[in-house]
C-alpha cells in the first residue's frame, strides 16, 4: 500500500505552485545567462544574480518537501510562504533582466522585446499573434505593429441553436450547447472524428456520500460571440450542494489542439480518497491504444495495468483506525500523457497543466482534477484551475511530445515574456544563447554556476579551466533512446569546454571550433562543441564563454556606469 502526498488533492495545488514557480526560476536562470553576455552594465551587482537564484531553489526545495505536501492541513502554510518567496525571488529577477535587456536593444522606442525561455527556436505567442522564430534562449525585437498571424491561421466561432463551434484550417470542434460537452473533434488524421458515438469530452464527476454528481446543470455564457475579446467559449457547470465549475473551450494559438480550462469558483467537497474525486474522462475513437507518460526530462510506455491499494485515516492522522481504497489502473503522468494506435501510430496526446494523476479504462483514460484527502484532516480549499490541451496526430516523437508540452504550458502564461524597448540602445534587435543540431535533443537549462561550488572539488571545471569564473552549464537530454552525435552552438569565443557530472566534475575535455551564426549578427563569431550522447543520457556541459567573463567595476572610472556593449558585428 501507499500513503501520504496524494495527487489531486485541492486540485494539485502544491504541485501546481511548485511547477509555476520551478519554471519561473529556470527562465530567470537562462535570461541572466543570456545578459551576462553583453558586457556592463549589468542587471545587477554582479554578472550573474548567483546569491537571488540559489535562495530562490533553497526555498523551493523547502516547499518540494513529503511533508509539506502529505500533510498540508498542519504545514502546508510553509510550503506555500516558500513557494512566494522563491517565486518572488525569481520573479524579480527575470523582470529586472528582461527590462535591463529591453533597455540595451537597437530598437525603436515602442518596439516589443520577446523573450524565448526554452531550448530551441519557436514562435511566441503574443498580443494576439505571434512572434516567429525566436531564438533559444533569446529574444527578437518587433515592432508591435507588425506581429504576425499565427501559421494555423485564426480561429472562427459560430453558433446556431443546438451546437457552437471552434474551427481553423481543418481542425473543427463541436459542442453541444444545451450540455456544454464536445460532442466531436474533427481533423486531417481523424477526418470521421476523433471521438466515438455516444462519447464526448469535458464532463466532470465526483461522489458526494456516495453518490454520482455530473454537473449537469450548464449555462451557456458566451453570447456576444462577435463581440468576444477572445476565440472562446465559456459554459458554467452547477453540481450539488452549490457547486459551480466555468469550463472554457478554446484552441492552443501554436498548435492544432483543443484547449479546456477547469476554474472552480465553489466546489463543495467530495467523498475522501482518489477515486471519489473530481474526474473527467478522455475516450478517443481509436483501435485499441497504448500509452505513452512522461516523467522529469524523460518518458516511455506504461501498462497501468494492475490494482494499487491506499490507506487514509479515518479520523486523526496518528492514531484513528485506516481504511483502505484500492485504484483501479492507476498511473501517474508529469506532464503529458500520449494514447496511441499500435497498427498506426496516430493517436491523442493529452499535456495538462499540473493534474498528474490518472486511471486507464477499457474506452480511453480517466484524469483526476480535485480530490478530498483525509490525510489533511479538515483542510479542504473549494477553489481550483486546471488546464488541459487535446491534440490529434499522426506519428510522434518523444522530443515532439516534450516540446508540445512545454510550449503549451508556456502559452498559457505564467509571468510575462517581453518588455517595451526604450529606444536607446546599440545591441542586436534578436540574438539567441545556444543551439542544438540534434531534433532528439534538447537542452533544458542554461545558467551560471558560481565558482564557490568548486571550494572542495579538485577536478571541478573552475579548477581544470585556469581563470574560469561563474561557468556556463547547459543540461542536455536525449529523448529517444538513440545513441546520438550532438553538435552544441554558443555565441563568441570559447576559453574552455567540459562535460562534465551533475558536481561540476570534468569527465570530457571539449575542443570548441568556429561556427557560423544561426542567430544575430551574420558576422557574429560563435563556437561549437562536439560530444556524443547515450541513449536517454542527461549530460551537463559547462564552458567557459569569453562573452560572459565577468568585468572587474572600476571604482575610479566614472565611464562604467554609462559604458555600453561594442557596437553589433566588433
Amino acid at each position: 500500500c501507499f500513503h501520504g502526498a496524494s495527487l489531486g488533492k485541492n486540485g494539485d495545488f502544491m504541485p501546481r505552485f511548485s511547477r509555476m514557480a520551478e519554471e519561473q526560476l529556470l527562465a530567470a536562470e537562462s535570461l541572466s545567462a543570456l545578459t551576462g553576455l553583453f558586457g556592463r552594465p549589468y542587471a545587477g551587482w554582479d554578472v550573474y544574480p548567483t546569491w537571488e537564484l540559489e535562495e530562490s531553489w533553497r526555498e523551493l526545495l523547502v516547499a518540494q518537501h513529503h511533508h509539506v505536501h502529505a500533510h498540508e492541513g498542519r504545514c502546508g502554510a510553509v510550503g506555500e510562504r516558500s513557494f512566494e518567496r522563491s517565486l518572488g525571488l525569481a520573479a524579480s529577477v527575470f523582470t529586472r533582466g528582461l527590462e535591463h535587456l529591453a533597455a540595451r536593444v537597437d530598437a525603436l522606442e515602442g518596439a516589443s522585446v520577446v523573450y524565448n525561455p526554452l531550448g530551441w527556436t519557436r514562435d511566441v505567442a503574443h498580443q494576439q499573434g505571434v512572434v516567429r522564430d525566436v531564438p533559444a534562449f533569446g529574444y527578437r525585437t518587433i515592432d508591435p505593429y507588425e506581429i504576425e498571424e499565427p501559421r494555423l491561421g485564426r480561429i472562427e466561432m459560430s453558433v446556431d441553436s443546438d451546437t457552437v463551434r471552434l474551427v481553423r484550417g481543418r481542425f473543427e470542434v463541436t459542442i453541444d450547447r444545451v450540455t456544454g460537452l464536445v460532442s466531436q473533434v474533427v481533423t486531417k488524421d481523424f477526418p470521421d472524428g476523433l471521438l466515438a458515438p455516444g462519447q464526448s469530452l469535458g464532463g466532470l464527476q465526483l461522489l458526494r456520500d456516495g453518490q454520482a454528481d455530473r454537473f449537469e446543470q450548464t449555462t451557456f455564457a458566451s453570447d456576444g460571440v462577435e463581440d468576444a475579446e477572445f476565440a472562446e467559449f465559456v459554459f458554467l457547470r452547477e453540481g450539488g450542494g452549490g457547486s459551480k465549475l466555468r469550463v472554457t473551450y478554446s484552441m492552443s494559438p501554436l498548435v492544432d489542439a483543443l484547449w479546456i480550462r477547469f476554474a472552480a469558483e465553489h466546489l463543495v467537497r467530495p467523498d475522501p480518497g482518489s477515486n471519489a474525486g473530481l474526474q473527467t474522462t478522455v475516450y478517443p475513437a481509436l483501435e485499441g491504444f497504448e500509452l505513452i507518460a512522461d516523467h522529469p526530462l524523460g518518458m516511455g510506455p506504461v501498462r497501468a495495468d494492475g490494482e494499487q491499494v491506499r490507506c487514509m485515516p479515518t479520523g486523526e492522522w496518528m492514531t484513528s483506525p485506516r481504511e483502505w481504497e484500492t485504484l483501479k489502473h492507476p498511473f501517474t503522468a508529469s506532464s503529458l500523457v500520449d494514447l496511441v494506435e499500435p497498427e498506426t501510430g496516430r493517436g491523442l496526446l493529452l499535456v495538462h497543466d499540473g493534474s498528474q494523476s490518472f486511471f486507464r479504462d477499457e474506452q480511453g483514460v480517466r484524469m483526476l482534477l480535485c480530490a478530498s484527502d483525509s490525510w489533511d484532516g479538515e483542510r479542504w480549499d473549494p477553489v481550483f484551475e486546471g488546464e488541459l490541451w487535446l491534440l490529434p496526430h499522426a506519428d510522434l516523437s518523444n522530443a515532439q511530445r516534450a516540446r508540445i508540452s512545454l510550449e503549451c504550458n508556456l502559452g498559457s502564461p505564467r509571468f510575462e515574456d517581453s518588455a517595451v524597448a526604450r529606444g536607446t540602445g546599440n545591441l542586436p534587435p534578436t540574438f539567441g544563447g545556444l543551439t542544438v543540431d540534434a531534433p532528439n535533443v534538447i537542452a533544458t537549462a542554461f545558467y551560471r554556476e558560481s565558482e564557490r561550488s568548486a571550494e572542495h572539488l579538485p577536478e571541478h571545471f573552475c579548477h581544470t579551466v585556469r581563470g574560469a569564473r561563474d561557468p556556463f552549464v547547459i543540461r542536455l537530454v536525449e529523448y529517444e533512446g538513440l545513441p546520438t552525435e550532438v553538435v552544441l552552438s554558443l555565441p563568441g569565443p570559447v576559453a574552455g569546454a567540459a562535460r562534465t557530472n551533475l558536481l561540476g566534475e570534468v569527465r570530457d575535455v571539449l575542443a570548441p571550433f568556429p561556427v557560423s551564426a544561426p542567430s544575430g549578427p551574420a558576422g557574429f563569431p560563435w563556437s561549437a562543441v562536439k560530444l556524443r550522447l547515450a541513449a536517454h543520457e542527461i549530460a551537463t556541459v559547462m564552458v567557459d564563454l569569453e562573452l560572459g567573463q565577468h568585468t572587474p567595476l572600476e571604482l575610479g572610472d566614472t565611464s562604467v556606469w554609462t559604458a555600453r556593449p561594442p557596437a553589433r558585428g566588433h
